[in-house]
């Protein structure tokens, strides 16, 4: 940050980075600190079991990967990949023993082979478990699809790399004890993470003093206003059994908050909420969000597309324009007004209401005793000189493999006098997409599961769809261009039948032909008269040319 910076290296900084670290520093300084709330260093300066809160602060960067078009477009791209492949109900065992629970994927196991079982008492997967499973799928809860949970959950898990869904949980009636117990329903839902925080010790285990009763704890929150929780330590220091709650519930510890303004809205035990942290460090649970550090490039990218909005809206001239033989005195007129203008450039930021400063050019006159005619000094180079489109993908590129997606930027010619343009393709590789898939699997099939009572049957993502589809598409139109090139050089050249590869005789075998063919208009043809198939080599590759039939021309 640029209060921790030595002043040789500010001095060294290009105004661009002086800019971008200085906006990230007001960043952190208005987003770090929380309403009555500190910063923990770290899990073993405190190792009691208390509130964990993340250094930064998680609403403003959900806010950021809602709103900024980028980290939209990097996730939408990572997500799509993931629900395009699909999902379906495997079985997780073929059989299973039933004396020790050892499970086999082979159908014709006949005997137990764990040491010392050698039991022949095997079960198969519960069928009425799947009927369950499928219902649940179908909706997870009222009015939500499956294609929805999973969006929502990834989105979470891409911009604050933490994820965390609330099992619903409903009242049972038991006649022999008289009293009300809690069962776990088939419903979830994914809580908004940038407001609930776990409470850990030092070593990541979940829960402390605060105890609470789950069966009547939002029913006496929603009716008194007021957080009822018990300090269990009261009990423990004085030896006592812990009573049960009034409604005959029993204490359960408090494993994840809800904190609203310094608030604590919301509780829930270990058994109601599934978390996973996919990054996290240990004895840490917090994730470690990708957009922290990509802050700084999100800046700057805003302020181009800020820059560029004012100028094609607002006009804007980059120069000095020198009024010759004016006095002080008009010069100081004209210098008062320009000021005055400076302090009027601020403008509301549709987005978030926020003033900025405007980044559009001024014009400057300035006012000299010599000379008859106005001058124009140039103060600024065009765009294009400036390297503007270069830095912008340097930008996006730096974001984008935060992410694990591969921007690819294909320039392409203009035919105005704009000069060349940019197309970015956002792809995102197999194994990143893989172990997205993976954490998610490993999460549901091994923490979610087994809570709703559903354990002879897991969720399998189905295969990713290859990028090799698109990459083989490239790969075959390079190899045409380059065989047309060879071709037209006068060599032999074989093609595999998938064009996937090509072989080039070591010496030419015919006179060249030199420039291209459809350069010059013609289309190649063959003894009969019908036109052939051709690729024309060039920068911006090409597609096959047919010549259409004389009905159609």
């Amino acid at each position: 940050m640029v209060r921790d910076m030595s002043e040789q290296v500010l001095k060294n900084m290009s105004w661009v980075d002086k800019w971008a670290y200085g906006r990230f520093s007001k960043w952190l300084d208005n987003q770090k600190m929380r309403k009555g709330r500190q910063i923990i260093a770290s899990y073993a300066d405190e190792p009691e079991a208390k509130i964990r809160i993340p250094r930064f602060r998680e609403e403003e960067l959900l806010e950021i990967s809602k709103n900024h078009w980028l980290i939209r477009t990097i996730i939408k791209a990572r997500t799509d990949d993931i629900i395009n492949a699909g999902w379906e109900i495997k079985a997780r065992f073929r059989k299973k023993c039933n004396a020790c629970g050892k499970e086999y994927q082979d159908i014709d196991v006949e005997e137990c082979d764990n040491p010392g079982c050698k039991s022949k008492d095997f079960d198969e997967p519960d069928i009425e478990q799947y009927k369950k499973f499928d219902k649940f799928l179908k909706e997870p809860a009222p009015n939500k699809t499956m294609e929805r949970f999973i969006r929502s959950t990834y989105h979470y898990g891409f911009a604050l790399d933490k994820y965390m869904w609330e099992i619903a949980h409903v009242k049972i009636y038991d006649p022999a004890t008289l009293k009300y117990a809690r069962s776990p329903a088939l419903e979830i839902r994914v809580l908004d993470t940038s407001t609930i925080e776990p409470i850990v010790n030092a070593y990541g285990d979940y829960g402390n003093y605060e105890w609470f009763c789950p069966l009547c704890y939002k029913e006496k929150f929603l009716q008194d206003g007021r957080d009822p929780f018990i300090d269990i330590r009261e009990y423990i220091d004085s030896r006592k059994p812990i009573p049960p709650c009034s409604c005959g519930g029993e204490y359960k510890p408090t494993a994840y908050v809800q904190n609203a303004n310094g608030k604590i809205v919301a509780r829930w035990t270990i058994d109601e909420v599934v978390a996973e942290f996919p990054q996290a460090i240990e004895p840490s649970v917090e994730g470690l969000s990708s957009i922290v550090p990509a802050v700084k490039h999100l800046f700057i990218i805003d302020f181009m597309d800020s820059y560029n909005l004012q100028v094609y809206s607002q006009g804007d001239v980059g120069s000095f324009i020198v009024f010759p033989d004016t006095d002080d005195i008009e010069v100081q007129e004209i210098q008062a007004k320009l000021e005055n203008k400076l302090r009027q450039r601020k403008y509301r930021d549709v987005i978030t209401g926020q003033s900025e400063q405007s980044l559009q050019i001024l014009t400057a006159m300035i006012g000299i005793q010599s000379g008859k005619e106005p001058k124009r000094l140039q103060l600024m180079e065009s765009l294009d000189k400036l390297q503007s489109i270069d830095f912008y993908a340097l930008y996006v590129e730096k974001v984008c493999n935060l992410f694990g997606v591969v921007p690819t930027f294909t320039p392409q010619e203009s035919q105005s006098s704009t000069g060349n343009r940019l197309t970015i393709t956002y792809l995102v590789p197999n194994s990143v997409t893989r172990a997205s898939i993976k954490n998610f699997e490993e999460t549901f099939n091994n923490k979610l599961l087994p809570k709703l009572k559903i354990e002879d049957w897991v969720l399998k993502f189905g295969k990713i769809e290859s990028k090799d589809l698109m990459r083989d598409a490239q790969i075959r139109q390079t190899n045409m261009m380059a065989v047309s090139l060879a071709i037209d050089k006068g060599f032999d050249v074989e093609v595999t039948p998938d064009v996937m590869g090509y072989t080039v005789s070591s010496e030419p075998t015919h006179e060249p032909l030199g420039s291209s063919r459809l350069a010059e208009g013609k289309i190649p043809q063959g003894q009969d008269g019908a036109p052939q198939r051709t690729m024309p080599s060039g920068r911006g590759g090409g597609t096959p040319v047919i010549e259409p039939d004389k009905e159609e021309k």
